[in-house]
């Protein structure tokens, strides 16, 4: 079984390092296990440039698109205080 990962957060460095592990652009830390297939972030212009090196195949604009679609949601985003307020849509659905 392969997980569906949706990242939402675009800002911080994991959301790369962990799309490229999860998506074999990292082939020597490969995880074929996981996958990310879905990013949301604040920042259209980084968000386009997470999803073209991590190859993520999906960027949306509501984080609650990802709901039904993903199996993992990690909340990267650099700031803590923006954690729960993206949680809850996961949380509560």
């Amino acid at each position: 079984m392969v997980y569906k990962i949706g990242i939402v957060g675009s800002d911080n460095s994991h959301a790369i390092v962990l799309s490229q592990i999860a998506n074999g652009v990292d082939k020597e830390n490969y995880v074929p296990e996981f996958k990310v297939t879905h990013l949301f972030g604040l920042d259209d212009k980084r968000n386009k440039e997470v999803a073209e090196k991590g190859k993520i195949e999906n960027i949306v604009s509501d984080v609650s698109e990802m709901i039904g679609k993903i199996d993992i949601a990690f909340i990267e985003f650099r700031h803590g205080g923006l954690h729960l307020e993206y949680a809850k849509h996961f949380i509560e659905s």
